[in-house]
Order: structure tokens, then C-alpha cells, then sequence
């Protein structure tokens, strides 16, 4: 009798300790946005980490229901202060009909990862995927501005052999770009002083008798060995296990840090924007870190008009959103993220009124 009182103290305190760290993670991770990455690496990881803790703390609650815990009610104020945050990465908004968006101007951001699920499929599998990857693409013919990023010449090919636009904008050493079904009226890049694939193009697109100025970018990548290679490999597969997590882990708050400097390098190039204003792409960051703050401050974001999982990325870890869709001066009426096997990245789909 004893012994199993014994045990019930040691379950007691382990819950409690529990419950008390995942709040304290909580707030934290709730602070993050509000500093620079560097300077605050712990708040900046622990925002990285943010619906990991908020599923943790989901879990830690059910079970002092189970047992009938005294400390039920830290998980529920836990629950409380982190419930808002989660709503960056869940929708709970409705859906529209978009087969009745057909007047609404579509703009899509794809992260295509070099199309590297192509290029390693061997086989019958070979063949098939290829054919898919083009009949994907033809089924969304309804995109009018498409950005992409990780764009090499395998993607180009596929995109030009199955979707329709009449005007594209490229540099070729650079792994961004702007495909349009309307004119391209003038363009040009933000530097980010990175390399090839971390880069950023603009163009102002004449529709109808609107403009509007469109970036795509793809901000500073997470490397798990801490350095940035001049080159990218657009032929090797990525390497995705532990000892590359913890080294994501490791090196975050400095990559964090850099992406921060190049958010503030667009923000003030689009500043000078005389149209409605799209930002396009991949992010690297979450909605809970310092980096989206800026980048999102005075614009919208698309994923507002969507529903359930705002998960954009292809990993084990639920809810990752690092690709985005931001605007302003345009009338958001839909969101569409596509999960799909020929990118580690889902096709994003915003539909604007002007």
C-alpha cells in the first residue's frame, strides 16, 4: 500500500513538473516574435517548436483527466494562453466554391525542391510520377501568376511543357521565378547576398487595367552543418535524419537571424510599391518567430481564408508552415494548400479581387 503510494507521488510530481515546464514553454515561445533571434536563441527555438508544445500540453491535459491530477489546471491556463497561436497554423474558416472564383485572379506560390522526387524514381515509378507531376500542373490552369522557388531546369521543363503562361521572368543563375499570363510591364531582384537558391525577383503585372507588383522569394535555408554552400546541389537527395534535425536545431537562431535581415531588405523595397502589393514564397520560418512578424506586419496573409491544417512542408512534424502568401490593397477571397509527391513543399493558391 505504501509502496504504491509511493509511486503515485513520484506519477504526481513528474506531471506537475511536466505541466509547469510546458507553461513556461508556452509563454516563451509566445515571446519569440517580439525578439531578435540572436539575441534571444532560446525564445526563438522554443517558437520554432510552438504546436510540438501545444500538442505536448493537449496530451498532458488528457492524461490529468485520466488520473484526476490536481494540476489539471495549469494544463488548462497552458491551454488558454497558447490557444491563439494555434489558429496560425489551423484554418477555421470556410471554404468558398472555387469553381465559383472563375473572375477572381489566381496567384500561387510552389517551392518545386529542384523537382528531385522525379529525378529519384526509378523504374516504372519513373515514368508514372513524371506523367503525373505534368497532369498535377495541367489541373491547375486556373493560376494566373505563379511563383516559384527551387526552380531548375527538370521544373521549367515540366511547367512549360503543361501549364500556359505567356510571359515569365527568370535569371538564369538564380533558382526563383515569376510566370505570369499577363504582361510583365517592368522587373527587377532584391539582393539577399546569399547564394543562388536564397534570393528574391519582383515584377509589376499589367491585368486588365490594374497593376500589380509580385515578389517571389526563398529566404536564408536552415543548414544543419552551419554553413551556407555557394552552390546548390540540384541533383543530390537531401539528407533527413536526426543528426541533421538537432543541427537545424543548433544553428537555427543565427539562419533565423539572417532571414530576418533579408525580410527587412524586401519590406523596404516594397515599401516604394506605387500597386497593390503579393509576396510570395518560402519563408523558412514560422508563424511564431520574428521573421514572420516583420514580413507580415501590414500585409495580409492568405492562409486567413483557409481551413484545417495550415501545414505546408512534407516531414513527420505536425503543423510546419513555412511558406506563405502575403498581400495588401487586393481583396482576399480564397486559399488552397496542395499537398503533393513532386515537391517536399505544397503548391499554395490564393484568389484576389481588385
Amino acid at each position: 500500500m505504501e509502496r504504491n503510494t509511493s509511486i503515485r507521488k513520484v506519477v504526481g510530481f513528474g506531471i506537475l513538473c511536466g505541466a509547469l515546464l510546458l507553461l513556461a514553454c508556452t509563454i516563451l515561445s509566445h515571446l519569440s516574435p517580439f525578439f531578435e533571434p540572436d539575441k534571444k536563441p532560446l525564445f526563438a527555438v522554443l517558437g520554432l517548436f510552438y504546436p510540438l508544445i501545444f500538442l505536448a500540453n493537449l496530451g498532458l491535459m488528457t492524461l490529468t483527466l485520466v488520473l484526476r491530477s490536481k494540476t489539471l489546471f495549469i494544463s488548462i491556463l497552458t491551454l488558454l494562453i497558447g490557444l491563439p497561436g494555434i489558429f496560425s497554423y489551423f484554418g477555421i474558416n470556410g471554404q468558398p466554391d472555387y469553381l465559383e472564383l472563375t473572375d477572381a485572379l489566381c496567384i500561387s506560390s510552389y517551392n518545386l525542391q529542384f523537382s528531385k522526387p522525379l529525378t529519384f524514381a526509378t523504374g516504372q515509378d519513373s515514368l508514372r510520377i513524371k506523367e503525373d507531376f505534368e497532369t498535377f500542373l495541367n489541373a491547375h490552369d486556373d493560376i494566373d501568376v505563379l511563383c516559384v522557388q527551387e526552380y531548375g531546369w527538370r521544373s521549367k521543363h515540366h511547367i512549360q511543357k503543361s501549364m500556359d503562361f505567356s510571359t515569365t521572368y527568370h535569371i538564369d543563375d538564380k533558382s526563383v521565378a515569376i510566370l505570369s499570363k499577363y504582361p510583365i510591364v517592368n522587373k527587377g531582384i532584391v539582393e539577399l547576398n546569399s547564394n543562388t537558391a536564397n534570393t528574391c525577383l519582383w515584377a509589376d503585372i499589367k491585368v486588365d487595367t490594374d497593376t500589380l507588383r509580385v515578389y517571389t522569394y526563398h529566404l536564408e535555408s536552415n543548414r544543419h552543418t552551419g554553413k551556407v554552400p555557394k552552390v546548390i546541389d540540384q541533383e543530390s537527395p537531401e539528407k533527413k535524419n536526426v543528426s541533421t534535425m538537432l543541427g537545424i536545431v543548433k544553428y537555427y537562431p543565427p539562419f533565423s537571424h539572417k532571414r530576418l535581415l533579408q525580410v527587412r531588405r524586401i519590406k523596404e523595397h516594397a515599401a516604394h510599391s506605387p500597386y497593390p502589393t503579393v509576396l510570395c514564397g518560402d519563408l523558412n520560418d514560422t508563424p511564431h518567430s520574428r521573421v514572420y512578424k516583420e514580413l507580415a506586419q501590414g500585409m495580409d496573409d492568405a492562409f486567413r481564408a483557409s481551413q484545417g491544417s495550415g501545414k505546408t512542408l512534407v516531414t513527420r512534424v505536425p503543423l510546419v508552415r513555412i511558406d506563405y502568401i502575403f498581400s495588401n490593397g487586393m481583396e482576399l477571397s480564397g486559399y488552397q494548400s496542395l499537398p503533393n509527391e513532386y515537391s517536399d513543399h505544397y503548391m499554395l493558391k490564393a484568389y484576389y479581387e481588385l
